[in-house]
């Protein structure tokens, strides 16, 4: 059993928990690290390593859908607060973007889910970046690949980019 943090030395990590290795860590000011998880794509998402979670807070959507899964690990008694800021390749434009479902896995760790409704646009790639609630944007970035097959709109608008061909559904 290992210890999650300085401030955690106490708090040891319960079996059922996956403890991340080699995973992409950002820091915020409030000193909340914010762990990157993975990626689902389809109608039903489960957080990746916490399959088994029986707290979890799972997503289903009515189309597929990218979520974005970050692990937050958290001082005792501070919620976090933050917004996942999602960019194109050219970093011309993004969107803040508020988790779509949180869950409670200790009182210093929370599994929270990001759905991407209205990106990857047309890229191959997006850009993740983390803004805490005060307005500072963490250091460091997390590139995803977007599945080849990805939609995303909002209503009666939805486009579609598959291997082959890139359409708009009206």
């Amino acid at each position: 059993m290992q210890a999650r943090a300085p401030y955690l030395k106490s708090q040891v990590t319960p079996a059922y928990l996956p403890v991340p290795t080699s995973r992409k860590t950002i820091q915020l000011g409030d000193g909340t690290k914010l762990t990157f998880l993975g990626t689902t794509y389809g109608r039903h998402h489960v957080a990746p390593h916490y399959e088994n979670l029986r707290t979890g807070n799972w997503i289903d959507t009515a189309k597929d859908t990218t979520v974005v899964w970050v692990e937050a690990l958290h001082k005792p008694g501070q919620w976090p607060s933050y917004v996942m800021l999602v960019y194109d390749q050219a970093k011309s434009g993004s969107v803040a973007t508020e988790y779509s479902s949180s869950s409670h896995v200790t009182n210093v760790v929370e599994i929270q889910g990001f759905e991407l409704n209205n990106f990857p646009r047309w890229d191959k790639k997006t850009i993740l970046r983390f803004r805490d609630r005060a307005g500072s944007i963490a250091e460091g970035q997390i590139v995803i690949s977007i599945p080849s097959t990805a939609c995303w709109g909002i209503g009666r608008s939805i486009r579609c980019r598959s291997p082959k061909l890139t359409a708009i559904l009206r």
